[in-house]
């Protein structure tokens, strides 16, 4: 496969070529110091495209550089145009969201009127302490910081997460059409720009997890390593969820042969008795011992409570009550485990829906629930085809696919019971991509024509929301 430079027609060298010019002036024209923090960006996404990936995504990694950046950089403008007092963030009570607190711990000091948790540094998380460091590098060298120098730097993690994915098609066995259909729908979701190319930890999130996929395919301990390192400094239970996914794609890899195939070699999965219930036994084993040592360790490292009462019952509610609606998250949560377990993996899944009426609050425009209803439509043209990626992996017992369709399933699940947060969701949108594009492969009419019915619910759903006044959150 040739994937660089040379591969890619004069058009799209000469449209990244402007779009690159024209993103650096803007950058120039706002804060010309924050250029430092592209340039910075710019060298981890194609260092790490060369080195980590392989060199022929390294033109991959500048076209989701240049996309992932003119984004951030227009939805900044938006915000500071909208609610100049926020600096750009997404601002205050349901307007917005964590990038504002974390923002709040970064900066050395913001304005008397910028929006503030009470107790906005009652714990500095990791991810604060790291773009502090970013921000003091600007601070030591020209004397001032500015939101956009973080900004720049943050979704560095989003365009590594295109690359990823790109990287992942190759090994899959994708063709050339269908590497680069996995690639754009990841850079273009608008569900994951909303969060990513904003303060917030979901792009990088995204990348270690697409990152922990490709070192598992590739059987290389590097990429492993590196996404497990920089997961646990943006949300330890993240780092949690990414050694399980590890651990289930090891499963299903160990339990395969490689057998030729007309389209090429492929992992077939083969269980064998004994092989399984070992493997049975040491999992049993692992339980065992975390529940033994688990009243010891979760409360030095502090995450006692997995399921976050204390958020269900004070975040979200507040927020339902603030707006006069019934948030369907906390109505899930209150359920007996019997029901929350369905009923939250199947609202996760489909999430985020159709809710035109939160594009403009109380007068003021949200451009992240623009992208968001955006990605809504976007999810009725796409479910059917993940539907067929699900069915057509199961029904090849390909030991990838079927990998990669359980730990969309199991992480889905968990985080609908433990986050409780839309946002969440975007760290795992690599593996729905690839299944979407897998499902582009199954030939069989019928079942295509049956997988029409998940679409239609998505649009009923969306519809029953928007004229129930549900939040959606």
């Amino acid at each position: 496969m040739r994937d660089s430079l040379s591969s890619s027609g004069p058009k799209a060298i000469s449209a990244a070529a402007v779009a690159a010019l024209v993103l650096i002036a803007v950058i120039a024209t706002i804060e010309a110091t924050a250029l430092l923090a592209l340039l910075a960006s710019a060298f981890i996404v194609v260092i790490c495209a060369r080195l980590v990936v392989g060199c022929q995504q390294w033109w991959r990694g500048v076209q989701a550089l240049i996309v992932v950046q003119v984004v951030t950089v227009a939805i900044y403008l938006a915000h500071y145009l909208v609610l100049p007092n926020v600096l750009g963030f997404t601002g205050p009570g349901a307007l917005g969201t964590d990038d504002n607190f974390f923002y709040s711990q970064i900066a050395p000091h913001v304005p008397h009127d910028f929006p503030l948790r009470d107790d906005y540094f009652g714990v500095i998380y990791d991810f604060s302490k790291a773009h502090r460091l970013v921000l003091s590098v600007f601070i030591a060298l020209f004397g001032t910081f500015h939101p956009l120098q973080v900004l720049i730097f943050n979704a560095t993690g989003l365009a590594l997460a295109s690359v990823f994915v790109a990287a992942l098609t190759q090994r899959l066995g994708f063709d050339e059409r269908q590497q680069r259909l996995a690639f754009w729908l990841m850079l273009l979701c608008p569900f994951c720009l909303a969060n990513g190319a904003v303060l917030l930890r979901e792009g990088w999130l995204a990348a270690c997890f697409a990152m922990t996929l490709f070192g598992c395919v590739r059987r290389q301990v590097l990429p492993l390593f590196i996404a497990l390192a920089i997961a646990y400094v943006m949300r330890f239970e993240s780092a949690v969820l990414l050694t399980g996914n590890v651990g289930l794609m090891l499963f299903f890899m160990v339990n395969s042969r490689l057998e030729e195939t007309p389209s090429g070699p492929v992992y077939r999965l083969y269980f064998q008795a004994g092989r399984v219930a070992i493997q049975f036994a040491v999992v049993l084993l692992l339980i065992g011992v975390i529940v033994a040592v688990g009243p010891t360790l979760l409360p030095l490292i502090g995450k006692a409570a997995l399921g976050r009462p204390e958020f269900v019952e004070t975040f979200i509610r507040s927020v339902s009550e603030r707006e006069g609606g019934t948030s369907t998250l906390y109505t899930i949560s209150t359920l007996p485990l019997y029901a929350s377990l369905p009923l939250g993996l199947l609202f996760f899944a489909g999430a985020p829906f159709l809710a035109l009426n939160l594009i403009v609050i109380d007068g003021t425009f949200i451009p992240r629930y623009l992208l968001q209803n955006i990605f809504a439509l976007e999810m009725i043209i796409l479910m059917p085809y993940f539907l067929r990626g699900c069915l057509h992996a199961l029904k090849e017992r390909n030991a990838l696919y079927v990998g990669l369709l359980a730990v969309f399933v199991v992480d889905t699940l968990l985080l609908s019971q433990f986050s409780l947060q839309i946002r969440h969701k975007v760290m795992i949108m690599p593996a729905f991509y690839l299944l979407c594009v897998i499902g582009t492969l199954y030939p069989d009419n019928r079942v295509a024509r049956l997988t029409l019915l998940p679409a239609v619910f998505l649009i009923l759903l969306s519809g029953t929301i928007m004229l129930s006044n549900l939040d959606v959150i």
